[in-house]
């Protein structure tokens, strides 16, 4: 709790707002249960809205990448996260594939179109994708009073479109 609220007093603004206004920050305040409750829903509609302004691709890093789709989809946002895992084009998931890619890159562009690679091509952050995959669209969900998968539930989330 006394890092919850240092993190309020340093990063919440007095209209509600967040004052680091990147995907990351609004992300991090969503997946770690950062911002107050009543404040939850207008962070998660910002964060769609930093998304959508440049251009529907990811703007965060490696620390904070596997938790994108998983967020939007938790926070009324599913079909943006549908979205993004299904979108081509560079900064994307599917880009990976469009390019021969068998596992994640380090950077969306690992692979040049000549063959050339940039930096690592098995990026375990990048795949955690399937996070996504098997809690949302499966809809494969723990049960969080029995310990590991003795019970769970399924309830596949489908896209709307």
């Amino acid at each position: 709790e006394n890092v919850r609220g240092a993190w309020q007093i340093e990063f919440i603004a007095a209209d509600g707002r967040l004052t680091c206004d990147s995907q990351a920050t609004h992300l991090r305040a969503l997946a770690y249960g950062l911002v107050p409750e009543g404040l939850r829903a207008r962070t998660a509609d910002r964060l769609a809205e930093l998304i959508r302004a440049a251009g529907t691709r990811p703007g965060t890093g490696l620390p904070t990448t596997h938790l994108l789709l998983p967020v939007l989809a938790s926070t009324g946002h599913l079909d943006l996260a549908y979205e993004l895992l299904l979108r081509g084009g560079s900064r994307s998931w599917m880009s990976v594939l469009d390019n021969g890619g068998t596992t994640f890159w380090e950077t969306w562009d690992g692979m040049a179109a000549d063959g050339t690679t940039m930096l690592a091509l098995n990026m375990p952050t990048r795949a955690s994708v399937v996070e996504f995959l098997h809690g949302h669209i499966a809809g494969v969900q723990l049960d969080e009073d029995v310990p590991a998968y003795r019970r769970f539930r399924v309830a596949p989330q489908p896209a709307a479109a």
